[in-house]
């Protein structure tokens, strides 16, 4: 079957989907949602405190940054895979 991501044709593995490949996109989401949930719950007190809370904020941005890097890149991917694609059903019809 193909994978609705890439395209790309694989079988599902003997151990079911546990033995997928991770999605690392994903997984990066649930790091960020989980690293942002825990970070609410904190109460900033001293300066330091509020020190490492901004640069905590500082990383999360950088996190956002690079996960919307890879998106757009893997779109970019996917969009050259489609023009190949599309290119080779027209050399085969034309």
């Amino acid at each position: 079957m193909p994978c609705p991501m890439c395209r790309k044709e694989f079988t599902i593995p003997a151990a079911g989907l546990s033995g997928m490949q991770k999605n690392f996109y994903v997984e990066k989401l649930l790091c960020l949602r989980k690293l942002s949930a825990s970070q609410e719950a904190c109460q900033c007190q001293t300066p330091g405190d509020l020190r490492g809370r901004v640069t905590s904020d500082v990383e999360k941005v950088t996190n956002v940054l690079t996960i919307t890097e890879e998106v757009l890149q893997r779109l970019e991917t996917e969009n050259n895979d489609v023009i190949k694609h599309l290119a080779g059903i027209e050399l085969q019809t034309g």
